[in-house]
Parts: structure tokens; sequence; C-alpha cells
């Protein structure tokens, strides 16, 4: 049992992976979004503030904001930038680049 590892672990921990990359590109959306909104509040009047469309339209933004998350995410993934962004942050650290040459030394 201390080996076995769930089928859905890994694939939550890909989906949380994707969400928090996403949320680095969608959080500069969401000052737009907000802006759009307060527009179509404004535009629309009194049909913007009935019960029912405000619902919708805070369910809407919800789950439209997480699923730009999970797609912008899912394509920084994908094209690799987390990859090149790790690799440019341990080629800046002094510290880590001595122990890489260390272990190639060892491994050599």
């Amino acid at each position: 049992m201390g080996d076995s590892v769930h089928r859905l672990g890994p694939t939550l921990g890909r989906l949380h992976a994707w969400r928090d990359r996403g949320s680095v590109y969608a959080e500069g959306l969401r000052t737009s979004a907000q802006a759009a909104l307060l527009m179509a509040g404004v535009a629309k009047g009194a049909a913007f503030t009935e019960t029912g469309w405000a619902i919708a339209l805070g369910i809407g933004m919800f789950l439209g904001i997480e699923g730009l998350k999970l797609a912008l995410g899912y394509w920084d993934y994908r094209l690799k930038v987390m990859h090149a962004y790790q690799q440019m942050v341990a080629e800046a650290n002094p510290v880590v680049m001595r122990q890489v040459d260390a272990l190639e030394r060892l491994a050599g």
C-alpha cells in the first residue's frame, strides 16, 4: 500500500499545476473582465440588476475565469514555457549551477 498511487492523484496534481500556471495569465485579464462587466451593468441598467441575471453573470464569470486558467496553464505546460522558465532560474542561481557541476563530475 505504501507504493501504490491512486490514478486520481496525478490527474488532480496536473490540473492543479495547469490552474496555477494559467492563473498567471488570467490574472492580467481579470481587470479587463471586471471593467467589461461594469460597463455592461451601466449599459443595461435595470436589466442588469435583476437577481437572476446577476447570479447567472457571477457564475458564468467564475466558471469562465477558472476555465481560462486551466486552458492557459495547459498551453503553458504544452509549449514548455514552465520548463524554460525553471531552466533560466536555475542557470541564474550560482549555488544551483555549482551543484549541477558537482553532480555532473560525479556522474562522469
